[in-house]
């Protein structure tokens, strides 16, 4: 549509975790803020928290309220995991936009620190954006240590997985460093460890939004879960009973967010070696 000049077509959202303005070199102002422009009318600048606001009013709404009724018929129908899947995105979506409740400095108190270090400094919009620079710079390193604390806990896990002669590249991947913080910046999901039992996984995985990490048993078959629940199901909970049971097609089949403050790797790597030894011996 862009190369044809179909604008008429063309309706974009902006997103970002402060509601910033794109650059020129993003999107020519030109295009959505001069009146009787292509964009014109078309064009919404929003942050995260917005999206964050708009599924906690859906959650309100009296059309869902079913979301929030704990009777035996909804949880058949997964609508607690539902509820529990848009609980997780509107504090991921607040949090980018450092709108979380919990334990997140308010505005009026980063002020405060900022007024009485860094203000009396800024005077002019060059310093400004020097310290947004840095700031900036600032982010991706403490972001990048919170994806280091991830991989040390991963190799806690692998550490074990080899004290029970489990090998890498013979039962199971192990992810390089430098890979997994580049897919993490890249917002992929990287995989850090994983068993591969005839396409069905045994898998460790990061998320970047919220910078969780989460294992179970994954599939890209979509004839593999029905399978694995209708045979295998009071096996893997006698194994491992916290997992929560997914029924979308070619993604997770049972998961478990990992809470690395309190979980240790060490009870995580011994599930998963059990996940693998009971999957190995029944899936043919």
């Amino acid at each position: 549509y862009v190369k044809s000049q179909k604008y008429d077509k063309i309706y974009m959202i902006y997103l970002t975790p402060y509601e910033r303005e794109p650059s020129e070199e993003s999107l020519s102002k030109e295009l959505y803020k001069e009146k009787g422009s292509k964009l014109y009318g078309k064009f919404a600048n929003i942050k995260h928290a917005e999206i964050g606001y708009w599924l906690e009013g859906i959650l309100k709404r009296q059309e869902f309220s079913f979301l929030n009724n704990n009777e035996e018929e909804n949880n058949k129908n997964d609508y607690k995991l539902l509820k529990s899947a848009l609980i997780q995105i509107i504090d991921n979506e607040k949090s980018i936009s450092g709108e979380n409740e919990e334990g997140d400095m308010t505005e009026a108190e980063i002020k405060k620190v900022l007024n009485e270090n860094l203000f009396k400094e800024i005077k002019t919009i060059e310093k400004a954006d020097e310290y947004i620079e840095m700031f900036d710079k600032v982010k991706n390193l403490l972001v990048k240590q919170k994806i280091q604390i991830l991989i040390e806990f991963t190799k806690k896990i692998a550490n074990y997985l080899k004290s029970k002669n489990y090998k890498e590249g013979e039962h199971y991947t192990l992810l390089k460093d430098k890979y997994i913080i580049k897919e993490m910046l890249n917002s992929n999901y990287p995989h850090p460890i994983e068993f591969n039992i005839n396409n069905i996984k045994v898998s460790l995985e990061y998320e970047r939004g919220d910078m969780s990490c989460y294992f179970g048993i994954y599939t890209e078959d979509k004839n593999m879960p029905i399978k694995i629940r209708k045979k295998l199901k009071t096996s893997i909970e006698n194994i491992f009973n916290d997992f929560d049971e997914y029924r979308e097609e070619g993604v997770w089949i049972f998961l478990y967010y990992i809470d690395i403050e309190k979980d240790k790797p060490q009870e995580i790597a011994e599930v998963m070696i059990k996940l693998y030894e009971l999957l190995k011996k029944e899936i043919k």
